[in-house]
């Protein structure tokens, strides 16, 4: 998990057992809705950072 950016792109693209980002499904910011999965409103969602340790310190 130490491999920096590249490895949240990894853990958000193919998250296994863990669910590393909360996904945000309502709301705008006047231009763009949030829509399940990536957008533009608030990419992935919000980190969960519990999910994102037991990841860092699994590897």
């Amino acid at each position: 998990m130490l491999g920096g950016v590249p490895t949240f792109y990894q853990v958000a693209n193919h998250p296994g057992n863990f669910q590393p980002y909360t996904d945000v499904v309502e709301g705008t910011n006047l231009f763009y809705p949030a829509t399940p999965n990536w957008d533009y409103v608030t990419g992935w969602g919000s980190p969960n950072f519990n999910q994102l340790l037991q990841l860092g310190l699994a590897e």
